[in-house]
């Protein structure tokens, strides 16, 4: 006689035949086709949860949590909205940077780009931002940097849904920036807020190593100039360019700009032990601007220029008059004014 175990058995058995043989089809199965847009959500929130604990795959409890949200839309939480439905917060990043290894900020549209596209500074933090956040990131900077160009706080701001708090998020940028780029403050700002438009005046700074030898470990960060330079009656000299004029004569040859009226703020002409510094502040510069002004500001200390040509320079709005443009190399952003 057949113990109730093996009944019990033989009766599940036979409910498992029954089930494989039905046409109908069960109830878990239309419940997933009905949700499958929720499903696909799941995989993009577990393949975002990977990202950020830095593990294969969620735990099982959490894929069951999001797979009950995604068959119950009513219940679902913001965190598994889409990104278009989501509020966005805007943050604002300041960026210190190396610019030796690099073809400035900017990445070029690939078709017309003279260099490799992901050489730039841009590329590199939307590449991290991109896969920290798993979004499509675009940043919008408050000043263009050349290629070789330097910077000590550039600013930049994006948009984006995610939750995590900006100090987490400035540890997990620089973890995976390279040791050139790194992102030295992170905030959430007003929606309004643009780095490029919303800035009140940026300032530029200069360096020249003004000695009779070289520097190994400054050599990408300063030029070396070995004649001696009169920094008295450079000071002097640059005082002609404080004001609103048209900066013409001080703008790349090449560039097509129809407005080349600048206000400068401020410049100084500071000598630090064996070091040059040239420091500009203005709304906003033209292409080269910088390095041409230093160009100028170096034949005068040097002699090749006579006193006042400064001025004489600035009212020909002729390019051909001033200095040469000097290497990027020497020249770092410092400072953007909001």
């Amino acid at each position: 006689m057949a113990t109730l175990a093996e009944l019990i058995l033989e009766r599940d058995k036979e409910r498992r035949r029954r089930r494989s043989r039905s046409t109908t089809p069960r109830m878990s199965d239309v419940v997933a086709a009905q949700n499958q847009p929720a499903l696909e959500l799941i995989n993009e929130g577990e393949a975002r949860l990977s990202a950020v604990c830095g593990v294969a795959s969620p735990r099982r409890s959490t894929r069951l949590r999001l797979r009950r949200r995604a068959l119950h839309p009513a219940k679902t939480r913001a965190s598994n909205v889409p990104i278009i439905c989501r509020r966005l917060s805007n943050f604002k990043l300041e960026i210190e940077y190396d610019g030796a290894r690099y073809y400035g900020w900017q990445v070029q549209n690939t078709k017309k780009a003279r260099y490799p596209v992901n050489k730039t500074i841009q590329y590199a933090l939307e590449k991290v931002l991109k896969r920290i956040l798993q979004e499509d990131i675009k940043l919008i900077v408050a000043g263009r940097t050349d290629s070789g160009v330097h910077a000590l706080a550039q600013v930049a701001n994006f948009k984006s849904a995610t939750k995590m708090e900006p100090q987490r998020l400035r540890w997990a940028i620089n973890c995976l920036l390279p040791e050139d780029i790194k992102v030295t403050g992170i905030k959430k700002v007003a929606a309004d807020f643009n780095s490029r438009f919303s800035a009140k005046s940026k300032i530029y700074r200069y360096t020249i190593l003004n000695r009779k030898y070289s520097s190994p470990l400054l050599a990408s960060r300063v030029y070396f100039f070995h004649h001696p330079l009169d920094t008295g009656l450079m000071r002097k000299e640059a005082k002609a360019l404080l004001g609103k004029h048209s900066f013409k004569a001080f703008q790349a040859s090449e560039s097509r700009l129809r407005n080349p009226v600048r206000t400068v703020k401020n410049i100084r002409v500071i000598k630090e032990k064996d070091l040059i510094h040239i420091e500009i502040e203005a709304d906003s510069f033209l292409y080269n601007m910088v390095r041409n002004i230093a160009g100028t500001l170096l034949e005068i200390g040097r002699g090749h220029f006579q006193k006042c040509s400064m001025q004489r320079i600035l009212e020909s709005k002729d390019r051909r008059l001033a200095g040469p443009t000097l290497p990027a190399k020497g020249l770092c952003l410092v400072k953007i004014k909001y």
